[in-house]
């Protein structure tokens, strides 16, 4: 396993990921009376990439994404685990879409420090597609990388109406918070 870096001179990659069990991804948010969590539980098979440098220290994806279901999203309260799902018109779109688009990294990432990267993202939310910026934390550890971050949407954003239970005595506040701490494999070679 190797990781891609970004060059100047215009390099593809192709390869396989494969996001490993002790990965875990959770949204958090709060509403009008307390915090909340729920873990996207999911077990990840390996997927195809390929990625392109486009310049020094940055490069564009195709076909690198994560698919979270929807029915699995557990807030460890059932009825908040159906009006989420309820939200997300799950029944429609069952998996929330995370699409890899682009990275700017400054250096190699390597076992020593976490390095900090760039990443264009699309994210997809029952059935609407949106762009975001987020930073991500990186580097390697034991024969993998690791990817750490966050993300602050809205889900009026995605034309979701924030859940509301109990005749709305309990409301969800729109802005939902996105959480990875990824393990990630990597083989690629450069074509």
């Amino acid at each position: 396993m190797y990781w891609i870096y970004p060059s100047g001179d215009k390099i593809s990659y192709i390869g396989e990921y494969k996001i490993l069990p002790q990965s875990k991804v959770y949204l958090a948010g709060t509403s009008n009376v307390n915090k909340f969590s729920c873990d996207c539980v999911h077990d990840f098979e390996n997927q195809v990439f390929k990625a392109d440098a486009i310049s020094d220290g940055e490069m564009d994806f195709i076909n690198t994404q994560m698919q979270l279901a929807v029915e699995y999203i557990d807030c460890k309260n059932r009825k908040m685990d159906k009006d989420l799902q309820k939200a997300l018109k799950s029944d429609l779109y069952p998996n929330v879409k995370i699409e890899l688009s682009n990275i700017k990294i400054r250096n190699t990432i390597t076992p020593i420090s976490w390095n900090r990267i760039q990443a264009t993202v699309f994210i997809t939310l029952a059935g609407e597609k949106r762009k975001y910026e987020v930073d991500v934390k990186a580097k390697h550890a034991e024969g993998k990388i690791l990817l750490t971050g966050s993300k602050t949407l809205r889900m009026t954003e995605f034309k979701i109406v924030p859940p509301q239970v109990l005749f709305g005595m309990i409301k969800v506040n729109d802005e939902i918070t996105f959480h990875f701490d990824l393990h990630v494999e990597l083989s690629s070679k450069s074509i």
